[in-house]
């Protein structure tokens, strides 16, 4: 959805969110007659706002648990993490359990879905299977009718296809950049990618320091120093 889409929400409608946007669902739910979620392999839910009120990353990210899950098994850091967030709701209760462990796939921050879902706001539901007129069948064999739309949030395509040049090139879903921000075979550096990061933590203070490093580059008050090993 671009930034200059406009979603006109009628108070009757129904809408059916296939896979994860967990913000849209519970926008919408607030809006509409009834919002259905159908997943394919569920989430593991985190909430934003942690212990004491501190935000997840800030009472969670800390040198201490990055060393003790460092020295840990990965079956026992799953464990505490998965009996952490099933003690705020039961996620197979819920319907939201995935066959996956906790840090097999990127867990879904909300603070509100748990709570749309108990109201009967948003109704979770299996995979679709098929569409028929405004009706949704689901793998479960139920059916969902009077669909007013359906929002696919399915994940992208990783890649620059806006970009014809070999530096950014994607391969096995990475491409080469130098600190992650600078292509080492485009010089002088004129181009720069700021947040292809997937940092343990919140993605915008890496990028406000990522900008400011390509400010100083493209001033030419700071040169790279490429080591090729």
């Amino acid at each position: 959805m671009s930034a200059s889409t406009k979603v006109h929400c009628h108070p009757k409608a129904t809408l059916c969110a296939y896979s994860n946007c967990s913000q849209l669902l519970t926008l919408f739910s607030l809006m509409l007659i009834q919002v259905y979620l159908s997943t394919r392999r569920g989430s593991w839910i985190i909430k934003r706002v942690s212990d004491n009120g501190l935000p997840f990353d800030c009472a969670h990210f800390t040198r201490f648990e990055n060393y003790l899950y460092s020295v840990l098994p990965i079956n026992i850091v799953n464990s505490i993490h998965e009996r952490r967030l099933n003690q705020q709701f039961d996620h197979e209760l819920y319907g939201l359990k995935p066959a996956h462990r906790f840090t097999a796939q990127q867990p879904t921050a909300s603070d509100d879905l748990p709570n749309r879902i108990i109201a009967g706001n948003v109704i979770v539901k299996t995979d679709i299977r098929r569409l028929n007129g405004q009706s949704v069948e689901f793998v479960d064999g139920s059916v969902a009718d009077n669909i007013d739309a359906i929002i696919c949030a399915t994940g992208y395509l990783f890649g620059f296809p806006f970009i014809d040049h070999k530096a950014f090139e994607v391969k096995d879903n990475e491409v080469n950049l130098y600190k992650y921000v600078f292509p080492p075979d485009i010089s002088p550096s004129t181009i720069a990618v700021i947040g292809c990061i997937q940092p343990v933590g919140g993605i915008m203070p890496i990028s406000e320091m990522q900008s400011r490093w390509v400010a100083r580059v493209l001033k030419v008050s700071l040169h790279l120093l490429l080591i090729i090993i």
